[in-house]
């Protein structure tokens, strides 16, 4: 039976497919290591990124089960003093979500939970997050239209070409991958459709207002060459986002789930190996429309409310909308050349 194109999800699983390309997104029975796979229509490994969490980091673990004062952002570090008058110094930003969930509200203590960290709030509240960094890094991928490969190593590099996995439909709506190493998982579809469902009507933004423009415009496959050399894969929906990157200085791999209005645009990743390496603990809540506030759009810069980011718009034209982007950046959706 032919594999429908669209988006499948399961516990620890998801998969979008298209006629060109099929990115699959897991984590491994050991719950630990995660994996991202780019492959073409033959199922060949076009680019592999794996991680392995290498320990707590110990500047973390010097946190963990103290009473916490105060926590303050102060020249590029955070300063925690506890309740009995000692103070840690931990320098640098942490990614957006981790830095709003410290200072959002006033945090009790910290715990550890597996590879995770509970941010314990005096309200009751808690939120969890895997910290950045301390992780194995491993990656292979195509490069100058296929005639290279950069490699962390031999065994990554030899996956290219490969067929790493097989993929059969269990029915109409569901999916069972079976990979190399012998794990199967079963996968439902959240949204199926057809190539020509990628490809809709764009209108000029007046022609239809900024939210119906933020989606056609974003909707679609396309394939990015950085530095004349890296291909970048992104794979957008009418509900999800999909990215593969490698690069010889920065990796990318997410899936995420969307929506677009009149205020910008508001997403909830995950999946996510970049500056943090992380896989919700359900993979099967992406199979849920994203729910947001459109109140919570902020005028001048991003927010998250400890689950999803809020750009807001910035600035718009005919054929360009400016989004207010995380750490400050200016995100621009153009819409393409038809």
């Amino acid at each position: 039976m032919t594999v429908p194109y669209g988006v499948y999800a399961g516990k620890d699983i998801e998969v979008v497919h298209t006629e060109k390309y099929m990115i699959v997104y897991r984590r491994y029975p050991d719950k630990r290591r995660l994996e991202s796979l780019l492959l073409n229509h033959k199922l060949e490994c076009l680019g592999i990124c794996r991680t392995t969490p290498a320990g707590m980091p110990k500047l973390i673990l010097d946190l963990l089960d103290k009473e916490i004062h105060t926590i303050t952002q102060q020249d590029h570090a955070f300063l925690f003093v506890f309740e009995d008058g000692t103070t840690n110094r931990i320098p640098g930003a942490p990614p957006e979500n981790i830095k709003s969930a410290l200072l959002c509200k006033q945090v009790r203590r910290l715990s550890q939970k597996g590879d995770s960290i509970v941010i314990h709030y005096r309200d009751g509240g808690e939120y969890s997050f895997i910290p950045p960094g301390d992780n194995i890094w491993e990656y292979a991928s195509l490069t100058e239209g296929g005639k290279n490969i950069i490699a962390s190593n031999d065994n990554m590099k030899e996956m290219i070409g490969r067929q790493p996995l097989a993929v059969a439909a269990d029915g109409e709506k569901s999916l069972l991958v079976t990979f190399g190493d012998g794990t199967t998982y079963p996968a439902k579809a959240h949204e199926l459709f057809t190539m020509d469902d990628l490809n809709p009507r764009r209108p000029l933004l007046g022609e239809a207002g900024i939210g119906e423009c933020l989606l056609t415009w974003h909707i679609g496959c396309r394939e990015i060459l950085i530095d004349d050399r890296f291909n970048v894969v992104t794979i957008n929906t009418w509900k999800h986002m999909y990215i593969f990157e490698i690069t010889q200085n920065s990796i990318y791999c997410r899936a995420a789930r969307y929506a677009a209005c009149d205020k910008g645009v508001v997403f909830d990743q995950n999946f996510r190996q970049g500056n943090e390496a992380y896989m919700i603990e359900d993979n099967r809540a992406a199979m849920y429309d994203l729910e947001y506030d459109e109140s919570l759009f902020g005028t001048d810069a991003c927010v998250w409310n400890g689950k999803s980011v809020y750009w807001s718009v910035a600035s718009v034209s005919a054929s360009e909308i400016e989004l207010h982007g995380c750490q400050g950046d200016i995100y621009k959706w153009t819409r393409p050349e038809e």
